[in-house]
């Protein structure tokens, strides 16, 4: 017969803390969203980001969430929603070569810039043009990854109401 005292598996009490920990972890607490987005029911978007893929990408992201309702005039909407991009050299790749013979040197050098695009997206109160969220994240070689990201970095601090009827 085999033993199975608690002393024979000292790692339960480990894995039991760990699954317990889990939905601790999974919950955090977010900054409280102002109440004009968060009762915000419709949206006018705009592109200014110069990507029309990474804004066809947010557009679909922002009608899968079916939290607002994407009007075309700015009138009509509760909040407008930008889509802009920055660009700066985040690093410079260097390299060289020098010769030297006999008291005499030459050398050749090449440098290349590696730029570092970010995809922003602010959110205005459509009557006031009050700034009501802001965020960025870093483009990747595609553009699907950033969109996706500025809409789950909404959505996750968005409080839980019903859905939009499709």
């Amino acid at each position: 017969m085999l033993n199975r005292s608690p002393s024979t598996r000292p790692w339960l009490p480990t894995l039991v803390g760990m699954i317990l920990a889990v939905p601790l972890l999974a919950s955090e607490d977010y900054a409280p969203l102002p109440e004009k987005l968060t009762s915000a029911k419709s949206v006018y978007l705009i592109n200014d980001s110069g990507d029309l893929k990474a804004y066809d990408k947010f557009y679909k992201e922002l009608k899968t969430w079916n939290r607002f309702a994407i009007v075309g005039s700015r009138e009509r909407a509760d909040v407008v929603m930008v889509l802009t991009s920055s660009s700066h050299y985040a690093l410079s790749v260097t390299s060289g070569t020098a010769v030297s013979g006999g008291g005499v040197s030459s050398g050749v050098a090449t440098s290349v810039a590696v730029p570092s695009t970010f995809l922003h997206l602010k959110v205005f109160e459509s009557s006031t043009a009050d700034l009501l969220w802001s965020d960025a994240t870093e483009k990747w070689v595609t553009s699907g990854h950033a969109p996706s990201k500025l809409v789950s970095n909404m959505r996750k601090r968005m409080p839980k109401v019903k859905v939009l009827p499709k």
